[in-house]
């Protein structure tokens, strides 16, 4: 689930499924821009596909952003709900992501058993096995990197001053810089959205406490 820096659109590499904890991979660019989609549903058909189209979805949530700007009340809000659910979000997605490795195994049985009893090709029982191979690789990447940002949500701080900045920054110069810039203000203030049934939060980074 790393980071798909070089991706076009604003939002790449900043969104995870709701429900698995998996990034989500845009799709169907010939369709009106594409749109996001579960990577866990893409790559091994589990999950569900979880889909949020690109032009509904980026444009939502840097209003979502851009009305923090003018919000007075904004960083106490966004601070009150960091303290209210600080870290419970990643605790969700690191017992979900081990929940969906433990049960790995049983279903590389179950794929075995299709095969033994002539339910399934031997080319679909090793493409089936490569999938729950892989899925176990990216899964364990993906723990070990939650629990890594679990570690380090409290050395994340960003300050009053540096939130309402780099808010300010990216609505006054999202039509005028680059996708890179954009992205990378983008990156100090949003750690990642999570994207549920057609429904966005936005996670901004540990605010520091104010005085």
């Amino acid at each position: 689930m790393s980071r798909a820096i070089g991706s076009p659109h604003i939002l790449g590499g900043h969104v995870r499924c709701g429900y698995c904890g998996y990034s989500m991979t845009r799709r169907g660019t010939w369709f009106r821009g594409g749109y996001y989609g579960c990577g866990n549903n893409q790559s091994t058909g589990n999950c569900r596909p979880n889909t949020y189209a690109i032009r509904h979805l980026e444009p939502a949530v840097l209003e979502y952003l851009f009305r923090m700007v003018e919000d007075k009340c904004a960083f106490e809000n966004v601070q009150r709900n960091l303290e209210e659910d600080k870290g419970r979000g990643i605790e969700q997605e690191i017992s979900q992501l081990e929940k969906t490795i433990a049960d790995i195994p049983q279903g590389a049985e179950k794929v075995f058993a299709l095969y033994e009893t002539g339910r399934i090709t031997q080319d679909e029982f090793s493409e089936r096995r490569a999938a729950l191979h892989e899925m176990a690789e990216s899964g364990q990447r993906a723990l070990a990197q939650r629990k890594k940002e679990l570690e380090k949500l409290r050395g994340s701080e960003l300050g009053r001053e540096t939130f309402a900045e780099a808010l300010r920054t990216l609505k006054d110069r999202f039509k005028t810089c680059a996708i890179a810039e954009q992205k990378a203000v983008l990156a100090s203030i949003v750690d990642h959205i999570t994207s549920k049934d057609k429904t966005f939060k936005v996670h901004v980074r540990y605010l520091a406490p104010t005085e």
